[in-house]
């Protein structure tokens, strides 16, 4: 019993990684797409999303989503 559940445990957990995996490659995707068009825009922009980030860092998922 205890096997199978290592097991599965393992299984999960190497899903779990394939899902970090992914998610982390959006997010590249959307920073990258982020100072596109914050280059089109404005080039200060992305000196502000840093202080943004800096300040409240929780808040640089919105911060970039905004854009």
């Amino acid at each position: 019993m205890t096997a199978e559940v290592c097991v599965l445990t393992a299984e999960v957990c190497a899903l779990t990684a394939e899902v970090c995996t992914l998610t982390a490659e959006v997010c590249a995707l959307t920073v990258d797409r982020c100072n596109l068009t914050a280059d089109k825009r404005e080039p200060t922009t992305p000196n502000k999303i840093q202080r943004l980030d800096y300040k409240n860092p929780s808040a640089s998922y919105f911060t970039l989503k905004k854009i």
